[in-house]
């Protein structure tokens, strides 16, 4: 699925956890999960930190200008608290192959804050689940929409949007 050009392979993704220091455990735990299966594929994979406590948006915002940077095709996005499947790389790059058009939202709908429709979708025997928006704790977004969005957010959204799912939802 790569592209090879000009003796270079383009990653189809890259992937950036966002983290910040009081969590460090978290994110050192995920990258050591998730590093050799990035390395195995040939994609970037690299770590944000808020360091100036400046929030979750700055923070996202960071993230999606570094895979913008990057140059892949699609940017993926993850908080250091998520708890993600065996072969989580491998099989969101599957994802993105199927639908690589789309802004797309990783989340099982799991655990204490999984809202009545989740514990609903539960119950069902589908695997996917559609809603009107991205949210949750990891998200990939194609670096053409990533880049119309980035500069329509920084005109309209407000600054007391601190919530990075919330702003791309908008």
């Amino acid at each position: 699925d790569d592209v090879e050009r000009a003796g270079c392979v383009t990653s189809p993704a890259s992937f950036l956890l966002m983290t910040h220091p009081s969590r460090r455990e978290l994110a050192f735990a995920l990258r050591w999960k998730l590093q050799g299966q990035a390395k195995s594929l040939g994609v970037p994979f690299e770590t944000i930190v808020d360091q100036k406590n400046a929030g979750t948006w700055p923070t996202a915002k960071q993230c999606y200008l570094r895979g913008l940077a990057l140059g892949t095709p699609h940017i993926v996005v993850f908080q250091d608290d998520i708890k993600v499947c065996k072969d989580f790389i491998p099989s969101v790059l599957s994802v993105i192959r199927r639908q690589p058009s789309e802004m797309i939202s990783y989340w099982s709908w799991q655990g204490k804050t999984a809202t009545k429709a989740g514990r609903d979708h539960r119950k069902m025997t589908t695997q996917w689940l559609c809603t009107s928006g991205p949210w949750g704790q990891a998200v990939s977004i194609p670096r053409n929409m990533m880049k119309d969005l980035l500069s329509w957010e920084a005109t309209y959204v407000s600054s007391a949007c601190t919530t990075d799912d919330t702003r791309l939802a908008l």
